[in-house]
């Protein structure tokens, strides 16, 4: 078990709704950051900025006051950075909501909120953007600049994201055994790359420039990672020959013959891995 401090730093969109799916996921990261230090409550740090405008006057200084009391915790202690940024995400440009009606760049977004803290001084320091899939789509390249900053980046690629799905089930795997439990972060994700998770979203995890992306690839519906369709529906698995597999299409209407062959995308060293050959939890990571 890592025994570094941690600074938990939550900033997400107060929608002013009922119940907050934005500060849900966050709080569900934030209890299990508790738990792991119970007994140990002096070496956690955990501060949140709820905001509806993020260039509002009382967020700037709310936001200065975080970032200081951040700098005054980290002094002199080896202590571990975890960021999680849940807004909502352009789909036109990938800018992330900063108030309504408008977005700004993920560079601009984490400059406002992080500041001057200089991350190379955590022993480790993660972001996850919980953020729907415009981001990854339109603005891949955002995401490969803030992995330059911190240690490693996750986003995600799914149209309308489920944050809490993806907070309890795939980034609390990611802190328990890559943040709390020292375990290499390749090891990591293979762990957390769970079928609930990656049957909503493909995961992009970017570190030090280099973007990979992680995707269900079950041979029945995706043996590439997208899903295999034929007029308009998901034709029936037949078999595997080798590293080829039959479908047949489901349409009477099809045209010509309904028996078609897909071949499977082959291992490539530093490129592509496929985790599992076979059943459902199957899946690929490659390099984007």
């Amino acid at each position: 078990m890592s025994t570094d401090c941690l600074v938990f730093f939550s900033v997400f969109y107060g929608s002013g709704a009922q119940f907050n799916f934005h500060e849900a996921a966050c709080m569900i990261l934030e209890h299990v950051c508790r738990s792991r230090y119970i007994g140990r409550e002096k070496d956690l740090l955990i501060v949140r900025c709820s905001f509806t405008d993020l260039a509002e006057r009382k967020t700037v200084h709310e936001l200065r006051n975080i970032r200081q009391e951040i700098v005054n915790f980290v002094r002199t202690r080896k202590t571990q950075l975890v960021v999680a940024i849940n807004t909502h995400a352009d789909a036109m440009h990938g800018n992330l909501t900063f108030r309504p009606g408008h977005s700004a760049p993920l560079d601009a977004f984490i400059d406002h909120t992080c500041g001057d803290l200089v991350l190379t001084e955590f022993t480790n320091s993660m972001l996850f953007a919980l953020c729907c899939g415009g981001l990854v789509k339109r603005a891949l390249a955002q995401v490969r600049e803030a992995s330059k900053r911190f240690a490693s980046v996750f986003a995600f690629g799914a149209p309308a994201l489920d944050p809490i799905l993806i907070s309890a089930h795939f980034a609390t795997t990611v802190l328990d055994f890559h943040v709390f439990g020292r375990e290499s972060l390749w090891n990591t994700i293979q762990r957390a790359g769970k079928p609930e998770v990656l049957n909503h979203s493909d995961v992009y995890m970017a570190i030090r420039g280099d973007i990979f992306r992680m995707r269900s690839a079950c041979l029945r519906r995706r043996p590439n990672g997208d899903l295999i369709r034929c007029c308009n529906q998901i034709p029936k698995y037949q078999c595997r020959i080798g590293s080829r597999i039959r479908y047949r299409c489901l349409q009477p209407a099809h045209r010509e013959s309904r028996t078609f062959w897909v071949k499977m995308l082959p291992v490539e060293a530093h490129k592509r891995w496929i985790i599992g050959e076979t059943g459902k939890d199957r899946y690929m990571i490659e390099l984007v």
